[in-house]
């Protein structure tokens, strides 16, 4: 799993995983970002969004619970974007149970993603932009080329290290 910090008019969360569930090390690196963007933002996570792009991996039930534990009850918009599956389809409708704006969608569907993630046009391209890059770089998420695609994104230039990742 790779995870990334996007800032443009909101701060979005990006990870891309494969079909694996990640390890807690590298699940470590998504709560240590979510710690410091809420000891940034007085932990007001309704300004972090998160774009998950994945084959089928997701956390499992102690990494969500984890999540749960920093979101303290707050909702944080989530959109899970996978070609589907029972497994995607499962963590999707766990994660949904603590943190209610979790939806799932396919990745053709980056007007809807947008608009759930309440992004500008703009903002929704420099993150396809910064997964596009990241998936070149590591090769994690095929879901990736199709959701890019959606947003009209064919390749990437160059881009910044990973923040955290």
């Amino acid at each position: 799993m790779i995870v990334d910090f996007w800032k443009g008019s909101r701060t979005v969360c990006v990870t891309l995983h494969g079909t694996q569930t990640p390890s807690d090390a590298e699940w470590d690196t998504v709560l240590e970002g979510m710690r410091r963007f809420g000891e940034e933002t007085g932990n007001d996570f309704a300004r972090l969004c998160c774009l998950a792009l994945t084959d089928s991996g997701g956390p499992n039930a102690k990494q969500r619970a984890a999540v749960a534990a920093i979101l303290n009850g707050q909702s944080s918009r989530v959109a899970v974007v996978s070609g589907g599956g029972p497994l995607v389809r499962a963590v999707v409708t766990a994660l949904s149970w603590f943190n209610p704006d979790t939806k799932m969608f396919a990745p053709d569907k980056a007007d809807a993603i947008r608009e759930h993630l309440r992004l500008s046009h703009d903002d929704l391209e420099g993150v396809a932009v910064r997964a596009v890059a990241l998936q070149s770089r590591f090769r994690k998420a095929h879901v990736v080329g199709a959701f890019a695609a959606a947003c009209r994104v064919v390749s990437a230039p160059p881009q910044r290290e990973p923040r955290f990742g």
